[in-house]
């Protein structure tokens, strides 16, 4: 029984060993967020005068890649349609009231309406086929 007392007290032991040293590890991994992360941090000294060391190289390296990424077709295709779609977008929001109201004016006209139900009937017809 006595050993029982010993096994559990050794594995307690080693369970607040393993709490205590999780917590610290915690603490200094938090402590060192705040020195190097934070307002005014030391490091973001050490990056400012870095980049502004190597200002020429980073220049160089963006209108490299830009000059680069505008010489693939694929990429200048890419913001075309980025592009138009943005457009559209931004068309759709500014006359959307004037578009709902050309299509409801549409839908009264009864010539209209024919056209769309043997445009439909055709499709319908085709596809059957």
């Amino acid at each position: 029984m006595s050993q029982e007392i010993n096994k559990k007290e050794d594995r307690m032991g080693f369970e607040f060993e393993e709490l205590v040293t999780k917590e610290l590890k915690g603490a200094i991994i938090t402590v060192i967020k705040e020195r190097l992360g934070g307002y005014g941090s030391p490091m973001s000294k050490m990056v400012d005068e870095v980049v502004l060391q190597n200002t020429s190289l980073i220049k160089d390296l963006l209108r490299e890649s830009i000059t680069e990424s505008f010489s693939k077709e694929e990429f200048r295709n890419e913001i075309k349609s980025a592009f138009a779609h943005t457009l559209a977008r931004s068309l759709m929001a500014d006359y959307k009231g004037e578009i709902e109201k050309q299509a409801n004016a549409l839908r009264q006209q009864p010539d209209f309406r024919a056209r769309v139900i043997l445009a439909i009937e055709n499709l319908v017809n085709e596809s059957m086929q």
